[in-house]
């Protein structure tokens, strides 16, 4: 396991924030049972950070262990040739 991930898993929901603000770069969103769900490329992993749009509240953030969670934002991936 990389050390940055090992800091992002070891901090609380505040701090994850921060590092997402930090260091995340922004990808995607899908949504999922009525939350908004933005996946951000971080150094070296994955992170997804879950928003629950009608209680205006973050529901969580955490890193991705399962890669095949990135199938679900395959659809929004546009190649062009």
């Amino acid at each position: 396991m990389n050390d940055f991930k090992s800091v992002f898993e070891s901090v609380d929901i505040a701090g994850r924030a921060i590092l997402l603000w930090e260091q995340g770069e922004y990808l995607f969103t899908r949504q999922y049972y009525g939350n908004s769900v933005n996946l951000y490329a971080m150094p070296g992993f994955y992170a997804e950070i879950t928003y629950a749009p009608d209680k205006s509240h973050i529901v969580k953030i955490e890193a991705i262990q399962d890669f095949s969670i990135l199938n679900e934002y395959l659809p929004f991936i546009e190649i062009k040739v």
